[in-house]
Order: structure tokens, then C-alpha cells, then sequence
């Protein structure tokens, strides 16, 4: 096991160097750019980014500078989870690779990275936004604008998640997506506190979906619109339909409980 582990990291090492043997580098470029990948081979990913900076630092366009910066790019994104430091490196492809295909995919990468894991909403949108400018899969194009929808929602700009959600309600979506946006569009209603306009869109996933509403708990979303709308009796209602499939039904028949109390201590309740 040991020698098929060592055979694969020569074979890595080979396939990495030989690529520049007739490329115009200097030597002390290729010799550098070998012992990156060596390092990379034998798991020391901090060594190895050291190394490939230097070369890119030298000449981010020639090829010894493209491929460093391709292979640093997968160390952080990948391997060191350093997600800003990858950002900045798949920024360096889009300048300077003159492959479109690659371009398009940094810039799906960097759109990723500050959607998904920096959660920095501000910048995903930017992100985003650039990546809706290039050539891409009009399929593609719905999965972005559905997560520029989500980052204006988490940014609590509840009008323009509006207005994107209803924009891509308008187009050929498959039914995943269709529920997904509905969903949304119910948690827009819902933080804007228009309880009755997120109710009935939370009704409407339930009728539509209902083992899917049931998944995403779009029942306690919907007693909740009725809790405070004080509308205690639906309130319950919901919590009872849905209480057996639940995996917490202690959970539900505790706030089951809670809204009987307060549904008796409402003006003109008998007793």
C-alpha cells in the first residue's frame, strides 16, 4: 500500500513537471515548481503555497505562473479550507488564464466561496452579479439568481428578494426550485410581519407539497403566522396534524399546551 502511495505522488510529480520542460521557464523556475510539488505530494500544503506565491509572485502569466496559481487555488480551496486566500487565487486565473472555460469556472468558485462558506452576503452579491455578466447555462443562471435572492434576504433587503423571487417565478423551473422560491417568498412575508400574506403562501406549499412542507417543517412556519396573528385555534390545528410525523412531537404537543392557555385567557373565552 505504502509503495502504490509513493508511486502515485512520483506519477503527480512527473505529470506536473513535465508540462514545462520545453516551456521557455528557467530552470530555477521548474526546479522551484518541482519541489512545490513534492511538497504537495507529501501533504505539507503550507510549504507548498509558500513555494507556488513565489512563482506566481515572479510572473502570475507564464505557464509555470498559471499552474501554480491553479494548484494553489485547489490547496486552499480544498485541502487548507483557507477560502480568502483561494478567492484571491482563482481572482489571479480570471486575469490572466486565457482559457474562457477556466475563467467561468473561477469565477463560479469565487461566488461559491462568499455565498457559501464566508457568508459574506455584501460580496456575494458583487460576486454573483459578475458571474450573471459572463456566458453562462441559462439553467446555471437560475441557480444563481436563486442564491442572489437568498444573500438580498439574508441581508433583510426583503423588496429586492421579492423582486428576484417573482422575476424567476415567471420562468421554466423545475418543481424543486419552484418550492424552494416559495418557501422564500413565505419567509420574506414572514420577516416583514405581513402574517397574512405569509400565511396564505405557507398554505399554498402545503396543499401543493405536502410531504415536502412536511420535510421543511412549513407546518410550524404556518402556526406560527397564526400564534401571532392570534388565531390560536389554526394554530393548534396545524400543531395536531402534524405532531405524529414530527421528530420532536414532545416539542409540539408542549407548544400545543402553551397556545390551549393562552386560547382560554383570550377575552371571551369560557372557562
Amino acid at each position: 500500500m505504502m509503495m502504490k502511495t509513493q508511486r502515485h505522488r512520483q506519477i503527480l510529480i512527473w505529470l506536473l513537471t513535465s508540462f514545462f520542460i520545453l516551456s521557455g521557464c528557467s530552470s530555477s523556475e521548474e526546479l522551484s515548481f518541482q519541489k512545490a510539488t513534492e511538497k504537495q505530494a507529501s501533504k505539507e500544503y503550507t510549504e507548498a503555497l509558500v513555494i507556488y506565491e513565489q512563482l506566481i509572485a515572479r510572473d502570475p502569466k507564464n505557464k509555470i505562473g498559471l499552474q501554480s496559481t491553479r494548484e494553489a487555488a485547489k490547496l486552499s480551496y480544498f485541502e487548507t479550507k483557507n477560502y480568502q486566500q483561494a478567492a484571491k487565487f482563482y481572482k489571479s486565473l480570471i486575469l490572466f488564464s486565457e482559457d474562457q472555460k477556466e475563467r467561468l469556472e473561477s469565477q463560479e468558485k469565487i461566488a461559491s466561496i462568499y455565498f457559501d462558506h464566508l457568508t459574506d452576503y455584501n460580496l456575494s452579491i458583487l460576486e454573483i452579479n459578475r458571474l450573471l455578466g459572463m456566458q453562462l447555462d441559462p439553467s446555471k443562471k437560475i441557480e444563481y439568481r436563486i442564491k442572489l435572492a437568498r444573500a438580498y434576504f439574508y441581508l433583510n433587503n426583503f423588496f429586492q428578494s421579492e423582486s428576484e423571487v417573482r422575476e424567476l417565478l415567471k420562468n421554466n423551473i423545475s418543481s424543486e426550485q419552484k418550492l424552494d422560491l416559495l418557501i422564500l417568498l413565505g419567509n420574506i412575508f414572514l420577516a416583514r410581519k405581513d402574517l397574512n400574506s405569509a400565511a396564505s403562501q405557507f398554505r399554498e406549499i402545503v396543499s401543493l407539497y405536502p410531504e415536502k412542507a412536511h420535510q421543511d417543517n412549513i407546518g410550524l412556519s404556518l402556526a406560527v403566522c397564526y400564534e401571532e396573528l392570534k388565531d390560536y385555534g389554526n394554530a393548534i390545528k396545524i400543531l395536531e396534524s402534524i405532531k405524529s410525523k414530527h421528530a420532536f412531537p414532545e416539542y409540539i404537543q408542549l407548544r400545543i399546551k402553551r397556545l390551549q392557555e393562552r386560547q382560554k385567557n383570550q377575552p371571551g373565552a369560557r372557562g
